[in-house]
């Protein structure tokens, strides 16, 4: 069965946890499915199907896994995606699945009140922790009124941390999940977001999970690319600056072949 096939793969990786320490972050585990020639969406930005059954089986083995689910407002509007484990019974350890808390961020609160995560039920076994959908937005950037309605209307909860160059300061909407007690982050997307976190000098990404699937786009969003910062520079003043990867394993699930690697 996939689920089994999901565990036993991201068994050996687990716990999703970094040691605690005064300037520790959360772990961070970046995934994302892409096509064979390295798109995540159509051009027009809608949403893209590439996983296929078994696949996205071992995301939301992945999910069960991590204390939050983040995601970039693009995604969230574009997508309106549910960010829970319905499609298994449990985590890679074997222990009942839990929905991971969603993170959105969002740099100016455009974030509907109406989106599919704000009503999508997320039970959990361990009834103190809180499950609210957390958004992540600019200090100065966004409307009061607008975070006034994803506060009392959507129910989320709303944190403001520094701007970096009109986006979310990575560093900083991390520190403000470590402090709510999030340990662990899986990083879906968009392509935003991937491209920033794999080319921060500040964030480290502890894993990279990538779904390549069969399929040939032709023109679209390229995975990387649309988030990578000109200003990202090496020592040598290069740019841009992507990790090397090492600890390369490949699996195929279904049609779909699945890397995962650790990101040198």
């Amino acid at each position: 069965m996939a689920a089994d096939q999901a565990c036993a793969f991201l068994a050996p990786h687990l716990p999703f946890t970094r040691k605690p320490g005064a300037d520790s972050l959360p772990h961070v585990t970046l995934t994302y499915a892409q096509s064979l020639d390295g798109f995540v969406a159509r051009h027009d930005r809608k949403p893209l199907p590439l996983s296929g059954p078994d696949s996205a089986t071992l995301t939301h083995a992945l999910r069960a896994s991590h204390d939050a689910i983040l995601v970039g407002a693009n995604t969230l509007i574009n997508d309106n995606p549910s960010l829970n484990t319905r499609l298994v019974a449990s985590d890679a350890a074997g222990q009942p699945a839990q929905s991971p808390r969603p993170v959105i961020l969002d740099s100016t609160l455009r974030t509907p009140v109406s989106a599919r995560v704000f009503t999508t039920p997320r039970p959990r076994a361990d009834g103190s922790r809180d499950s609210r959908v957390i958004v992540i937005t600019c200090e100065g950037r966004y409307d009061r009124e607008r975070k006034r309605a994803l506060e009392e209307d959507a129910g989320a909860v709303v944190l403001a941390v520094q701007s970096d160059d009109g986006r979310v300061h990575l560093p900083s909407a991390l520190a403000a999940l470590r402090d709510l007690g999030v340990q662990s982050v899986m990083v879906e997307g968009g392509a935003t977001v991937i491209g920033a976190l794999l080319t921060s000098p500040e964030v480290r990404v502890d894993l990279l999970v990538v779904t390549i699937a069969p399929t040939v786009i032709g023109r679209g969003v390229h995975a990387i690319g649309d988030g990578v910062r000109q200003d990202t520079k090496d020592k040598d003043g290069r740019l841009p600056v992507i990790p090397k990867l090492v600890d390369v394993q490949w699996e195929q699930f279904g049609a779909d072949m699945v890397m995962l690697a650790k990101p040198a």
